[in-house]
């Protein structure tokens, strides 16, 4: 998919270009996974695989991402395949979920 979007980091606001694939596997966008690791859970979008960012917005993002991926690591009660998706229930797609929640949690910013 290509997007174009208004970004979400800094100020002023700016257009960016936007690259994502859809990873309709991350089923945790959609029940209490989501719930419990973000704010906003009906902005989670199933992304991963391929991102593309502008580097100014990555520096900003990543801090975030990388936490939200240590929250979901660190939630091994919930890493069964009927929530996450994951095939080998071990919390390998736990980055991919760190972007999905701290992009919802994002962009409900301002």
């Amino acid at each position: 998919m290509f997007y174009i979007i208004v970004s979400f980091f800094g100020s002023p606001l700016k257009l960016e270009t936007y690259l994502n694939s859809v990873s309709r596997y991350l089923i945790g966008c959609d029940n209490i996974l989501a719930q419990l690791h973000t704010k906003h859970p009906e902005l989670c979008d199933k992304v991963g695989g391929l991102l593309a960012f502008h580097i100014d917005d990555l520096r900003v993002f990543a801090p975030l991402w990388l936490s939200k991926t240590e929250e979901v690591r660190e939630d091994t009660a919930h890493w069964a395949t009927n929530i996450t998706g994951d095939i080998y229930g071990k919390g390998w797609i736990s980055e991919m979920y760190g972007y999905s929640f701290g992009a919802a949690e994002v962009s409900s910013m301002p």
